[in-house]
């Protein structure tokens, strides 16, 4: 095969990249409050979430050293429901409120709360102990004003 035939086959890594459409995860961005970020897969369109709009997700949370606290996937011992809140008015954790933020509808993001954006000195006992670091993989499946 000729380098001329070669180089349309070349170029296909670059134009999924390009275009989005890699498998390789964001970098991890880290926010003045100490929220760290990563978009995992990207969402559609234009819309973003923004402050007081609804938010209807599936997420799942791990502890620092790995354990599985909860989820909402069945594959992963939830009950397969997705659940809705209102995002940015005090409702959740501040790690939510400020990580869902600027999402897309089918967007997933893994968030690394330190504990003053999750559940602080008093954790969420018998789960969640104080001063936990906690991962939340977040996918918003839609959302609304």
């Amino acid at each position: 095969m000729t380098v001329r035939r070669l180089l349309p086959l070349l170029l296909i890594p670059f134009v999924l990249a390009a275009c989005g459409g890699g498998d390789e995860p964001g970098p991890e961005v880290t926010t003045p409050s100490g929220l760290t970020y990563q978009i995992l897969e990207p969402g559609r369109g234009e819309a973003t979430v923004e402050r007081g709009d609804y938010i209807t997700c599936h997420y799942t949370l791990w502890l620092e050293d790995g354990t599985l606290v909860q989820s909402s996937r069945s594959d992963r011992g939830g009950d397969g429901q997705t659940h809705t809140w209102r995002i940015g008015v005090g409702d959740l954790i501040p790690a939510w409120d400020e990580g869902v933020i600027g999402m897309k509808a089918g967007e997933t993001r893994k968030l690394i709360a330190p504990p003053q954006l999750a559940y602080g000195e008093q954790g969420r006992p018998p789960f969640i102990p104080p001063n936990a670091t906690l991962t939340f993989e977040m996918e918003l499946v839609s959302f609304r004003k």
